[in-house]
């Protein structure tokens, strides 16, 4: 049976690994690359903020995730930090990418303090496990009082969109090929 549980460090590789396998093809196109997409795209949140990373699991192996980061200065800290020191070992290029990635997150900060991802190995997707973690994550973060959460996904991933849109996401702007999202999950106080 299913069951979905708060992240722990532990889970850290398995997330990597399933966050490599839903990834494009242009990002996991050899073992260096996949390594780099999953320090950019997983390995931060369970590492740094695991009170807000929920699993997915069959048997004990995990199977999906929710990740989400409320914590953009420790974001920006680990990007610029541990983070970015391990991806330049593996690509002085892609260590310049990894300073740019927070930059969509920053952009949004005070509407949306919160980013997250989500990713389900295959033969688990398209049977609610995915509403299921999002509905967890945003119970959390509305138990924290976090006001939005934001997220990026491909612009053209229409069946993304849809999902995201079920839940009351809304477009805020697409760029380089990446469209943003965000959630208001608590009553803006501006």
């Amino acid at each position: 049976m299913l069951k979905i549980r708060s992240a722990t460090p532990a889970d850290i590789a398995r997330a990597e690994y399933i966050c490599i396998q839903t990834a494009d093809e242009k990002l996991k196109s050899n073992a260096r690359r996949a390594r780099i997409t999953a320090l950019l795209f997983s390995t931060y949140y369970i590492r740094h903020e695991s009170r807000n990373c929920f699993v997915l699991t069959d048997e004990e192996k995990v199977v999906g995730y929710i990740l989400c980061c409320t914590d953009l200065r420790g974001f920006l800290k680990s990007y610029r930090g541990d983070i970015f020191k391990e991806v330049c070992k593996l690509s002085p290029l892609w260590g310049v990418v990894c300073l740019f990635i927070p930059v969509k997150y920053a952009l949004l900060q005070k509407r949306y303090p919160a980013h997250l991802h989500i990713d389900i190995l295959e033969p688990y997707q398209s049977s609610g496990y995915g509403s299921r973690l999002m509905q967890a994550l945003l119970t959390r973060l509305k138990e924290q009082g976090v006001r939005g959460v934001c997220l990026s996904c491909g612009a053209k991933n229409t069946r993304a969109i849809h999902f995201y849109e079920k839940f009351g996401f809304e477009s805020l702007f697409t760029a380089f090929g990446g469209k943003m999202m965000g959630l208001k999950t608590a009553l803006d106080e501006r």
